[in-house]
């Protein structure tokens, strides 16, 4: 595995191409604090910081999106929130991949499911519990497809797709960090190099101080 560590030395003043706002109070992520890819990553990390913060950019329910940063098989990455994010009613958070229906076909799904997590200090994590090997993978970030391409209302499930999270279930108020882990779990076929693992695409604070 080769594995390598961007510690969060990176400063982001702005808008991404896409009008994203990566400054501080922004519901994206913003900064890049760790990444530890696993063994086939090495897709997007060209683009890396960028191709992760700001807002997703899915190609819907039959195509996965390649605006991602694939994490390889045991990966993983930790992302600083513009803003923390925090728990309101309902979901607090929205984890966007490139999982996609293979053919349209809801009963041929491709998913490479990963572990979410949050973090006050960026060192010690909760997450929220994730059976990847087993449909519908409950809890798990990486199943289903993501609709959202830039500017869309995100609390719409339907128009955003992705996965969500209610920090609720984890009796936490807050957390500036999110962190996935890719859980090293394939449905449908298996990617190759430099395509393994999570595809991350962005992640969204729905409820931010």
């Amino acid at each position: 595995m080769r594995a390598i560590t961007l510690l969060a030395s990176i400063a982001l003043v702005g808008c991404r191409a896409d009008g994203s706002d990566l400054t501080p109070g922004s519901p994206y992520a913003i900064e890049v604090h760790q990444f530890t890819p696993g063994t086939g990553a090495g897709f997007g990390q060209e683009h890396m910081p960028d191709i992760v913060l700001g807002a997703p950019r899915g190609f819907g329910a039959s195509m996965g999106s390649t605006d991602v940063l694939s994490l390889g098989l045991g990966g993983r990455i930790v992302l600083a929130l513009g803003a923390p994010v925090t728990d309101g009613e309902g979901d607090d958070l929205i984890v966007f991949e490139n999982a996609f229906y293979i053919g349209g076909v809801m009963a041929a799904p491709f998913i490479e499911p990963g572990i979410v997590g949050v973090s006050s200090d960026g060192v010690n994590f909760t997450e929220w519990p994730c059976d990847p090997s087993t449909s519908p993978h409950t809890g798990c970030a990486g199943v289903t497809p993501v609709i959202a391409n830039g500017s869309v209302d995100l609390s719409d499930t339907q128009a955003a797709g992705g996965d969500r999270f209610d920090l609720a279930d984890l009796g936490i108020a807050e957390a500036n960090y999110v962190r996935i882990r890719d859980a090293n779990v394939v449905t449908g076929m298996r990617a190759n190099p430099p395509t393994a693992g999570f595809d991350l695409d962005a992640i969204v604070a729905l409820h931010h101080r």
